[in-house]
């Protein structure tokens, strides 16, 4: 019995800890939405793509529909992805090319591993992070000393949010590096929200991972209705609320039933922690119904008795009267 009700628990933490997720695809441009229960609670939520069954070629853009009352802040630098593109429109990219937007011939390794040789790039290609640094420092008046410490502002000048890529693999391992440590802004998932967070077309052994935290500014509470053997009268519920921000939990009303304790704060402030909130019933009339059935017992009772010491009386008296 133990292990089945352990199964339970397990299924049902599932169903409300998990990330559902749903693809919807028009041609090769997709959506890929999760979904956060409305009573996901964790400190943390995790993206990742390796479980669903993409393909390849296809463009896909990450939608996240937040029903919970929980504000999550993307954790910087958690992205990490194994695969970058080389954009179209990259600016120090069409600087080589006077100016123009890339086509898809003048981008691969080749084409461009031969335009830096000829600038004075020798190792071609392999310096092209080099040369992405070069360009900002020199067209910015930056001087930055590392491609890694440049800033987001300039890290959209190489891979600018609106392109056409031609699925050209950015072969750098140092570029792939600084991808995964910009790519992305100060990102939030509201609460009760729709927020599409992420894009990016999909090849064969692409790894996609990233990872969200819950606002330290919110806070949340737990809140369960039982009776009093502990019983669930209905599935846990989850309010939350910014620090420092006034709730009030009302009591809830269940047919037969009525309030006899209220185990948590009803009343309060948010703070950063998880509070928990009982709210405790007992069946109604309890006492009257069984009153009520004893007093009909004893009515019952007291009929059968007075029928028979009246019956006793009659059968006396017709013995008396025979007698004399």
């Amino acid at each position: 019995m133990k292990k089945y009700l352990f199964l339970l628990l397990f299924l049902f933490s599932i169903k409300v800890y998990a990330l559902e997720s749903n693809i919807e695809c028009e041609e090769n441009i997709c959506n890929i939405y999760y979904t956060i229960n409305e009573n996901y609670n964790l400190d943390e939520l995790n993206i990742n793509i390796n479980d669903l069954n993409l393909i390849e070629g296809n463009y896909y853009n990450i939608t996240i529909n937040n029903l919970s009352n929980i504000k999550y802040n993307y954790i910087n630098n958690s992205l990490t992805t194994n695969i970058v593109y080389r954009c179209n429109t990259s600016e120090p990219l069409m600087y080589l090319f006077d100016g123009i937007p890339l086509a898809k011939e003048y981008m691969s390794d080749d084409i461009i591993d031969k335009k830096l040789k000829v600038i004075g790039y020798n190792n071609g290609i392999k310096d092209l992070y080099l040369y992405y640094l070069d360009y900002i420092n020199k067209n910015y008046n930056e001087n930055y000393k590392n491609i890694m410490d440049i800033s987001q502002e300039y890290f959209k000048k190489i891979w600018p949010d609106n392109y056409d890529n031609y699925l050209i693999l950015e072969t750098n391992s140092e570029l792939i590096n600084l991808y995964n440590s910009n790519a992305l802004d100060s990102i939030s998932i509201l609460p009760n929200s729709t927020s599409s967070i992420y894009n990016f077309y999909y090849k064969l052994n692409t790894n996609l991972d990233l990872n969200f935290r819950k606002d330290s500014k919110f806070g949340s509470i737990n809140i369960y209705y039982t009776d009093t053997l502990g019983n669930y009268l209905i599935d846990k519920e989850v309010l939350s609320g910014a620090i420092n921000e006034d709730y009030e939990i009302k009591e809830k009303k269940f047919d037969n039933y009525y309030l006899v304790e209220i185990k948590g704060d009803a009343v309060g402030n948010f703070d950063n922690t998880n509070k928990d909130v009982y709210f405790i019933y007992d069946l109604k009339n309890t006492e009257d119904l069984v009153f009520k059935e004893s007093n009909n017992i004893d009515y019952l009772t007291d009929n059968k008795h007075s029928y028979f010491y009246n019956l006793m009386s009659l059968i006396i008296l017709v013995i008396l009267w025979l007698k004399r």
